[in-house]
């Protein structure tokens, strides 16, 4: 028979994103903006992708 849950170990990797709201001044977001449009990405996806390389540092 099937188990329903993964073992312990995979959990991590089946994790859903979780959604955060945050306030960034006018400057930064139009930076933001004109930077995803230069990279063709959502302002989301990059604030996401800047977030997490900066905790990787």
């Amino acid at each position: 028979m099937l188990s329903v849950n993964p073992p312990p170990n995979l959990q991590v990797s089946f994790r859903k994103p979780v959604r955060i709201t945050i306030t960034v001044p006018h400057s930064t977001h139009s930076a933001l903006e004109d930077r995803s449009d230069q990279e063709g990405r959502s302002l989301s996806n990059l604030a996401a992708y800047i977030l997490e390389n900066a905790l990787r540092d």
